[in-house]
């Protein structure tokens, strides 16, 4: 396989599961991932937060209702 033909089945295989990121990234982040993110945020203590990644916005959702 060329270097074209294979970043064109990485770029394939990319472009099926972007269109279906938000449906699975909504599922998760209400289901396992909610649980999960409340739990982690119980266990900070201080006001100073670096958040490192990237995605969508749950995880700044969940670090203002771990500060209130």
């Amino acid at each position: 396989m060329t270097k074209d033909e294979l970043t064109g089945v990485i770029r394939r295989r990319y472009d099926r599961q972007a269109r279906l990121y938000d449906l699975k990234n909504a599922v998760m982040g209400h289901g396992a991932f909610a649980d999960w993110r409340r739990r982690l945020w119980a266990q900070v203590d201080g006001q100073q937060i670096l958040e490192l990644g990237s995605g969508p916005a749950p995880t700044f959702h969940s670090i203002r209702l771990a500060l209130e």
